[in-house]
């Protein structure tokens, strides 16, 4: 089995600095990437306010509103997010 490098808190804000910058001028167009934007704007006051599950599901919304993002750089920002995804919720397991 090939384990993923751990995502640091540092590599989670950068990729979701770059959600944001993505979604910020096409958000007029798409309410994909303004919703997208509304979720990556919040998650930090949804980790503070209700704990880092509250990551794991700004995570998935955020995702779920990425699907005209595209590029090499978008590969890497949505695998850093499901790869802290899936740290948060091994946290919780344990």
């Amino acid at each position: 089995m090939i384990h993923k490098k751990q995502v640091t808190d540092e590599q989670f804000f950068n990729a979701i600095n770059k959600v944001i910058q993505w979604a910020t001028p096409r958000e007029a167009k798409s309410s994909y990437a303004g919703a997208a934007k509304t979720y990556a704007a919040n998650v930090g006051r949804a980790g503070i306010v209700y704990g880092r599950p509250a990551i794991a599901t700004q995570i998935s919304y955020i995702i779920a509103n990425l699907n005209n993002y595209r590029g090499e750089e978008a590969r890497k920002v949505k695998a850093i997010l499901k790869q802290f995804q899936k740290q948060i919720r091994k946290e919780q397991e344990q």
